[in-house]
């Protein structure tokens, strides 16, 4: 009689047993109808590179296949500034721009593109991509960083003037960026606002034909560190003036 109970027993619990290995042992889950996730990415990153050009940034990343891809997010951020996740800001989404639509489902290779025009020249950046799925999952991918180039170095210039100064305002370092028609000597100072002379960058140094780039630190001749204010960079060669304004902010 024993034997009979544990044969019939037996056979009630071998639908039980097979659901709960077919859910991955959760007999719960079953009964409370849970999704079977797909564990495969959905994804398939190839590539994704980030590269100066013109003073610009082009983004390019390949997909050899997709699964229930709703599309991509860019995000960017200072490399000096890398303390908090929060940094990190949202400069394209597939909401906002069409070219980041994903693909849905596809088993092919997919080219996306994006330029990213507001950037700085001389700054280095970091980007990160993101894709999103159909339920709003999202997954991120690798980070690249790039220093953008100016869109005119490599050309020469023809006349004496002072091109830009940035970060502006700026903490803790500026850099200012001259070009140079022909040789000459270079004389490149900061003033404050009752012009007086609170440092010299370049005292009568000879440059030939060509772009530069000096940083200023917000210190004086003496290494101390100038104020919180309005300064002006002034540069003078062969008889030219030019001066621009900087802001320093601690």
């Amino acid at each position: 009689m024993q034997k009979k109970l544990s044969l019939f027993f037996g056979l009630i619990m071998l639908p039980v047993l097979a659901l709960a290995q077919y859910t991955g042992g959760s007999y719960d889950g079953y009964a409370m109808n849970e999704q079977i996730k797909d564990s495969s990415l959905p994804v398939e990153l190839t590539s994704f590179t980030a590269v100066s050009q013109s003073g610009v940034v082009l983004l390019k990343w390949t997909t050899e296949s997709e699964i229930e891809n709703l599309g991509f997010i860019l995000e960017r951020r200072n490399s000096k500034f890398e303390i908090r996740n929060s940094d990190w800001e949202e400069i394209a989404s597939y909401m906002t721009h069409e070219e980041l639509q994903g693909q849905g489902s596809v088993s092919h290779k997919t080219e996306y593109s994006y330029t990213d025009s507001k950037v700085q020249p001389g700054m280095t950046y970091k980007y990160r991509l993101a894709d999103v799925s159909f339920d709003g999952v999202v997954e991120y991918h690798g980070t690249r960083k790039v220093t953008v180039k100016g869109s005119d170095e490599s050309v020469l210039p023809e006349g004496f003037a002072l091109k830009s100064v940035y970060p502006n305002p700026f903490n803790p370092e500026a850099n200012i960026s001259y070009a140079i028609g022909e040789e000459a000597e270079v004389n490149l100072v900061i003033v404050d606002l009752l012009g007086r002379e609170v440092r010299k960058l370049l005292n009568n140094e000879v440059r030939s034909q060509g772009n530069y780039t000096v940083k200023w630190d917000g210190t004086n001749d003496s290494g101390f560190s100038l104020s919180s204010g309005v300064y002006f960079v002034v540069m003078k060669a062969k008889g030219a003036v030019d001066t621009q304004k900087i802001v320093l902010f601690r």
